[in-house]
C-alpha cells in the first residue's frame, strides 16, 4: 500500500481528508482506520482562514462533526481528536 507522510504520520494515499488540504494538513496528528485531526490546530486552522472568534470556529467545527469528532464525509471520514472529544 502507498502512503504519503503528513507530519511524521504515515497516511494511505487514498485515504479521506479536509480540503483545502494546504490549510488543513497542519492539523493531522495521526492515522487509525482514518485521519485523525488535532482539535486545536483545526480551531485555530478556521479562525484564521475565515477570520472568526474562538466560539465561531468551535460552532463551525460542532456544526460539522457527530458526537463524538467524526466528520460527515462518509465510511472513512476523518475525525478530531483532542480533549473536547475525550470521553
Amino acid at each position: 500500500m502507498s502512503t504519503e507522510i503528513i507530519n511524521n504520520v504515515k497516511i494511505p494515499l487514498g485515504s479521506t481528508m479536509l480540503e483545502p488540504r494546504e490549510l488543513f494538513d497542519k492539523a493531522i496528528c495521526g492515522f487509525t482506520r482514518r485521519v485523525l485531526y488535532d482539535y486545536d490546530i483545526l480551531l485555530e486552522i478556521v479562525m484564521e482562514w475565515t477570520d472568526c472568534s474562538y466560539e465561531e470556529a468551535a460552532d463551525y467545527l460542532s456544526y460539522n462533526t457527530s458526537h463524538d469528532g467524526t466528520f460527515f464525509m462518509g465510511e472513512d471520514s476523518p475525525r478530531i481528536v483532542g480533549e473536547v472529544y475525550e470521553e
